[in-house]
């Protein structure tokens, strides 16, 4: 008959980063010119008269990650080791959200508008979102028998962080002309710098199993990414 020994196993596993997302560029007159001298007239729901946006681009998401770490004991002679199976997985951190950038318009003539909605002058600048950490998986198997000593198996999973957002540029309206809005939630003037909003954090999950007639041991941990701010 033959003795059966044990072995070790030990399995990694990394998400890649998300990329980052692009800034956006300036939205700027030429120097002296207004956006408007004339007359500019809508008459449709969400219809604005002139509307600037500068938006950076949302981040990418974090790479997801998978280990599997599993060992199962083989024939050897006296005095077996034991059965060990680790498995360590860590998802990817989302890329940054791009950032807005300085957004300056001017209205010298007359802009009307007529549907709800439609604002005469729209100025944004808008940071990009930050992309999602990638999700982690860890999971590990020691298998025995009676010749095993002990068998060990141990996981760990940490999710990935997610990625910060991109901050708004400075916004500037200039207005010398008149603007008249008709409609319901029509404003005259709407102009706003908002940041972009943190990406969520990866999951992480960790599985540990034995089996065999040997002594076990197991142990799990497993983390979940921070959020981005």
């Amino acid at each position: 008959s033959k003795d059966t020994g044990g072995g070790v196993g030990v399995s990694v596993a990394l998400g890649g980063t998300g990329g980052a997302g692009g800034n956006a560029g300036p939205i700027r007159q030429v120097p002296g010119a207004a956006a408007n001298r004339g007359l500019i007239q809508t008459s449709g729901a969400n219809s604005f008269g002139i509307i600037g946006q500068s938006i950076g681009g949302g981040g990418g998401i974090g790479g997801s990650s998978i280990a599997t770490a599993k060992v199962y004991a083989v024939p050897a002679g006296d005095g077996s080791p034991p059965t060990v199976a680790l498995s360590f997985s860590a998802g990817g951190t989302g890329g940054r959200g791009g950032l807005g950038q300085e957004v300056d318009l001017q209205n010298d003539g007359l802009i009307t508008t007529l549907g709800a909605g439609a604002a005469g002058v729209v100025a944004q600048s808008i940071g990009g979102g930050g992309g999602s950490g990638g999700d982690a998986s860890a999971s590990s198997e020691a298998r025995s028998n009676k010749n095993t000593p002990v068998s060990l198996s141990a996981s760990l999973a940490i999710g990935g962080s997610g990625g910060g957002g991109g901050q708004g540029g400075a916004v500037n309206v200039v207005n010398t002309g008149m603007i008249f809005t008709r409609g319901e939630s029509a404003d005259a003037i709407l102009a706003q710098s908002i940041g972009g909003g943190g990406g969520n954090a990866g999951a992480g999950d960790a599985q540990a199993q034995n089996t065999g007639d040997a002594t076990s041991i197991s142990t799990t941990l497993g983390l979940g990414g921070r959020g981005g701010t």
